[in-house]
């Protein structure tokens, strides 16, 4: 992936930021993590890899999935895209036990570097297109959050005052993440972890 390293994807940012949280000690003796990963992958993929991984010897507090780019560039129909997330969701609830099923976003695929238009138009109308049903799964399902990726947000806290391109997003092959946005992405998955975890924080109370 772009990164490079794990240390360089979510999860390796994730893990440290995650055991500065107040709640994690109080709640969990350790944190275990695993990290599958490959580039290519669809839905379609995800959910064979889930169906071939062994069950884990207890349940899973918290299961993280990026999922939809590379259904973009293929001829996957929408409804097939949704078939795929709500057995995604099955397998991890009914296999897994996951406590806490999180859906990243899809990026901004129209402003891909790797994309040229008018190509990048089409990929970011479809990316949208999945993007918009990968929302309404989630929301028909308890404890499934699509987590919305604030890219303005990202880019204005990070540019200091100056003007900033989109494409530091993206790592050098103009596709996958940068190490910036895995460490953004890190950031706000940690915040909604805990809120999950937490929902009575007062900190994440309205």
């Amino acid at each position: 992936v772009g990164g490079g390293t794990q240390q360089g994807v979510a999860c390796g940012k994730l893990m440290p930021i995650l055991e500065q949280q107040p709640i994690i000690p109080t709640q969990f003796d350790a944190l275990n993590w695993s990290l599958q990963a490959t580039t290519g992958h669809t839905s379609f993929d995800i959910l064979r890899r889930l169906y071939v991984l062994p069950a884990p010897s207890q349940p899973i507090d918290v299961m993280v999935l990026s999922v939809g780019v590379n259904d973009t560039t293929t001829s996957v129909s929408v409804d097939k895209w949704q078939q795929q997330i709500e057995d995604i969701i099955a397998i991890a609830q009914r296999k897994f036990g996951v406590r806490e099923l999180i859906f990243l976003s899809l990026p901004p695929m129209a402003q891909m570097p790797a994309i040229p238009a008018p190509l990048s138009n089409f990929v970011g109308a479809k990316a949208a297109i999945l993007d918009e049903m990968l929302q309404q799964v989630c929301a028909a399902h308890d404890r499934v959050t699509y987590m919305a990726t604030d890219f303005k947000r990202m880019i204005a806290e990070h540019s200091n005052g100056t003007p900033i391109d989109i494409a530091v997003m993206f790592a050098s092959d103009g596709f996958h993440p940068s190490s910036l946005m895995y460490g953004y992405w890190a950031q706000q998955l940690a915040e909604l972890i805990t809120q999950l975890l937490n929902p009575s924080s007062a900190e994440f109370n309205d």
